[in-house]
């Protein structure tokens, strides 16, 4: 449980300050740590993945 909030409060860190260019390692790291939890919302970032890791405006 303690290896999915942390996880989770990454990502949220990785969005917060745009780091898009990260996401993949993240996903990585999420897939390496084989949480089904957080499956399905790999799945939408898979199918989204350019809008996720684009840079956003400042």
């Amino acid at each position: 449980m303690a290896t999915l909030a942390q996880l989770v409060r990454d990502f949220a860190r990785l969005m917060a300050e745009r780091r898009g260019s990260d996401l993949d390692s993240w996903i990585k790291q999420v897939r390496e740590a084989g949480l089904p939890e957080l499956d399905a919302f790999l799945n939408g970032l898979d199918q989204d993945h350019d809008a996720a890791a684009a840079p956003q405006p400042a």
